[in-house]
């Protein structure tokens, strides 16, 4: 690029950075690109089967990431084939395991691919509580 370089542009896109895949002929930029959570680095020439599998990547953390939609007082999580709709309320304790997060109601339990802080952010802090780097509690509400 004749004005600035990749890292420089992506330095000024701040927290605006959408799903980046850098192609570049300095592996030694490697470190600092993940240093910006890069989606995949790719040292050219590129082959195309390297291509696709970065491409697949970002693919599928976009599924993933769809596949929890909260709204409202409600939890959507894709189950398989299916959405599954439970209330938020009934989500008792929240667990991670490495990239997978697992909520607890008193009707089951439900897996699902996400990291804690982005299922910390959809949760309200008047409600849940995280009391450990891998828990989320839901804080007892006093009756009115």
């Amino acid at each position: 690029m004749p004005e600035m370089t990749g890292m420089e542009f992506i330095a000024a896109l701040n927290e605006k950075l959408p799903r980046v895949i850098l192609t570049t002929s300095h592996t030694e930029c490697a470190i600092e690109a993940f240093k910006f959570n890069v989606s995949g680095f790719l040292v050219k020439p590129v082959k195309y089967d390297q291509f696709c599998i970065a491409v697949k990547k970002v693919l599928n953390e976009q599924v993933q990431k769809k596949s929890l939609d909260f709204k409202d007082n409600f939890v959507f999580i894709k189950v398989g084939k299916t959405i599954t709709k439970i209330n938020k309320a009934d989500i008792k304790l929240i667990e991670c395991i490495g990239d997978y997060v697992t909520l607890f109601t008193e009707n089951g339990k439900y897996t699902v691919h996400s990291s804690m802080k982005a299922m910390e952010g959809r949760f309200s802090e008047d409600e849940y509580l995280r009391v450990h780097r891998s828990f989320i509690i839901r804080q007892q509400l006093q009756a009115q």
